[in-house]
């Protein structure tokens, strides 16, 4: 980032790394159940290693679900079924805005910056 032409926010190619880690340590459960959803944040526990067409299938053997995805634990279903739902908010075409706050030191400082016109 810069201001008035000078560097004053390294260049890096971490910056996701960073922004999450900063994400993770400043913010509880909670927030990612409110402020953080906007964000586009998923809470999740016990999240399944690899998804597939057969084991995130929740409306096969007559909505019970396909055998794989009976075999995740309850934590594990709950999640597929969770990010399913999500899903839908993006893939119905129904425009979603996310909105997020960048990680940059000037944006976390506690000084007031005054514009000058």
């Amino acid at each position: 980032m810069r201001l008035n032409g000078t560097l004053i926010s390294p260049q890096t190619d971490t910056y996701d790394y960073k922004a999450h880690l900063e994400t993770l340590l400043n913010y509880d459960r909670n927030d990612g159940e409110t402020v953080l959803k906007p964000q586009g944040w998923y809470n999740t526990i016990d999240f399944p290693d690899e998804l597939t067409v057969t084991n995130t299938n929740t409306e096969a053997n007559n909505g019970e679900g396909h055998v794989d995805f009976t075999a995740f634990t309850v934590n594990q279903q709950t999640s597929v079924k969770l990010m399913k739902a999500e899903q839908v908010k993006y893939t119905e075409g129904k425009g979603h805005v996310l909105r997020f706050t960048p990680h940059f030191e000037v944006f976390h400082l506690s000084k007031f910056l005054v514009l000058r016109i």
